[in-house]
This record gives structure tokens, C-alpha cells and sequence, in this order.
């Protein structure tokens, strides 16, 4: 019998042995991304990229990161932080957005007419991802073509689109 479980920040693989009736378990370490959590059984959680305006939108990207730090999460986020003038971002980012179950657009004034989040956009259509924009309550910005649906930054609607 082979087990995965995650004990604090270490993943570990447990490998359960009989002989004569003794179990032994035995541990072998392996990474911990933050990508399986215990809650009563191994759930993996959902693996999501982020695409923002980088030069306006910085606080509402770590207010998702914080947000997939919750101890109820379904979902986990790689942050890469890349910008337009990074040499090979786009390769980056495109390594990402292969990665991740959920991409998803933080929605702001701006967004629509940011070229980096327009050609991360792009990635994730050829890559046939899942995407959705997130705007934040009270606020009705402009959608990016081809980036989804809008949804309204709320705690259910985020379980509901990230689960």
C-alpha cells in the first residue's frame, strides 16, 4: 500500500508493508508545492495562474495570494511575477499557464489594454485553459476578449470557480 500525505510543509510518501501480521512504515521525503492538503482524506488543490496588469494591479494579486493561503482554500498559486521586460518572460509564463487547472485575469480599470496580460491571454486559449476574470465588488471594469467570464471577487464565488 503506498500513501501520500502532507505533515506541516513536507510531503511524504508512506509506504506500508506487512509482514507477519507487524506493518512498518517507511518515509520517503519527497517536495512539497502546497498542492495537497488533508482534510479528511488527500484533495488536490487547484493549481492557478494569475495574469495582472503589472504596473497597476500588484495589491490585488497578493490579496488572492492570501486569499489561497486560507486554511479552506481549494486552490494553490505558483506566483512567477513576470513583466513584459524580462528577456524570456513570455517562455516563462508559457511554462506556467501549461501548469496551472485555472487561469485567471484580475480585472481592473487598466487590464483590458495591458500587452502582457493580452498575450498571456492568447497562451491560454491555444492551451485551451480554463479562464475566468475576477473584478473586484462594486467595480465594473472592462473585460479582456477571450479571458471569460467576469466573476465578482467574492470568498463563494472563488470556491465555486477554483474548486
Amino acid at each position: 500500500m503506498f500513501l501520500t500525505i502532507t505533515v506541516g510543509v513536507f510531503l511524504l510518501d508512506i509506504y506500508i508493508w506487512e509482514m507477519q501480521r507487524t506493518f512498518f512504515l517507511v518515509s520517503i521525503p519527497s517536495y512539497s508545492r502546497g498542492d495537497i492538503s488533508w482534510k479528511g482524506g488527500l484533495v488536490a488543490k487547484t493549481k492557478v495562474f494569475i495574469s495582472y496588469d503589472y504596473e497597476h494591479d500588484l495589491d490585488m494579486k497578493n490579496n488572492l495570494i492570501k486569499e489561497s493561503h486560507r486554511t479552506d482554500s481549494p486552490f494553490s498559486i505558483n506566483d512567477i511575477s513576470l513583466n513584459d521586460k524580462v528577456p524570456d518572460w513570455q517562455q516563462k509564463a508559457r511554462q506556467a499557464i501549461e501548469q496551472c487547472d485555472v487561469f485567471v485575469v484580475l480585472l481592473r480599470e487598466n487590464t483590458h489594454q495591458a500587452t502582457g496580460v493580452l498575450r498571456e491571454v492568447k497562451m491560454a486559449r491555444q492551451l485551451n485553459k480554463k479562464r475566468f476574470q475576477l473584478r473586484e465588488k462594486g467595480h465594473n471594469p472592462k473585460a479582456v476578449n477571450g479571458a471569460g467570464e467576469v466573476v465578482t471577487w467574492r470568498w463563494r464565488n472563488l470556491r465555486k470557480w477554483l474548486s
